[in-house]
């Protein structure tokens, strides 16, 4: 993002401020930063007033669903499959999530969201650690797509609503693959649910398997692209390696955790902070004893 004007910049500080006091959960605190105080303005066109609406909207959200608390074992079953994951970047920096489901089996349904949040989540974790742009790329396989998926069909624009009302302006890029006529009828259905910032980002990709693989590759270098998709990277999902991994960011992430609430408590309540610190250092000087 390009750095924001003077005017900008003051209309960030008041919409912070304004929010701060529903601030109360430390992991809320750690979310709402000005990245994302400026993507919730920069959404809205910087009108101050609606910003602030959809933000708070946003915070109550995060505050009962905690999307970022979602664990991987929770979602063991479904990671199994290996029908939405996150691999590798595209040319502009931001993380690709590869949408592969087995329609209608696998629909994008509301048994999906969390799986979804939870990769978007991740993300952005990775993406903010290395400085980048905190958004993604979306690769949507729909070779499997069929008729019968229709009747689910609100509950996938359910899950498009609550992504781009609590995610704005971090979908850079949404590539359709292996579409097939039908889908037009299903896409005019989702329509609605979709803003027209985002609908500019939706790329149709051709049918034709080069046409495709050469349009992809406008966003996606060949060496970091799937060889599923006509890239030369070998890489292929393997849950028990996928696995692995996400269990050992999860425990980096609970340690981050950790450390965040400590910093929240000593902010907002020191007694209660050293308090807790006191529980934590009695057990290690008894072992030292």
């Amino acid at each position: 993002m390009s750095t924001p004007t003077a005017e900008q910049a003051e209309k960030i500080a008041d919409l912070a401020n304004r929010v701060k006091p529903l601030l109360n959960q430390s992991s809320l605190v750690e979310w709402c930063d000005n990245d994302v105080v400026r993507r919730f303005l920069q959404g809205h066109q910087w009108d101050l007033t609606v910003s602030e609406q959809f933000l708070r909207e946003a915070i109550a959200w995060r505050a009962s669903y905690r999307p970022e608390a979602i664990s991987p074992a929770s979602l063991r079953k479904q990671l199994e499959k290996g029908e939405i994951y996150s691999y590798g970047t595209d040319r502009q920096g931001r993380a690709i999530i590869y949408f592969r489901i087995n329609f209608p089996k696998g629909a994008v349904t509301a048994e999906k969201g969390p799986l979804i949040f939870f990769q978007m989540e991740r993300c952005f974790r990775k993406m903010k650690k290395m400085n980048k742009n905190a958004s993604f790329c979306v690769v949507l396989d729909l070779s499997h797509f069929s008729l019968a998926w229709c009747a689910r069909a609100r509950d996938g624009g359910e899950i498009i609503k609550i992504m781009t009302a609590n995610y704005p302006e971090c979908m850079g890029q949404v590539l359709l693959t292996n579409v097939p006529g039908i889908f037009s009828g299903l896409y005019t259905m989702l329509g609605p649910f979709i803003d027209p910032a985002t609908k500019k980002k939706i790329v149709f990709l051709p049918t034709d398997k080069r046409k495709m693989t050469a349009k992809l590759c406008e966003y996606i270098d060949p060496d970091t692209l799937e060889a599923a998709f006509g890239g030369r990277n070998p890489y292929t999902y393997n849950d028990e390696r996928e696995y692995a991994e996400l269990e050992r960011e999860e425990e980096e992430r609970l340690r981050e955790a950790e450390l965040a609430e400590q910093r929240f408590q000593q902010q907002t309540n020191p007694q209660q902070a050293q308090a807790i610190a006191a529980q934590h250092a009695f057990p290690q000087q008894q072992q030292q004893q």
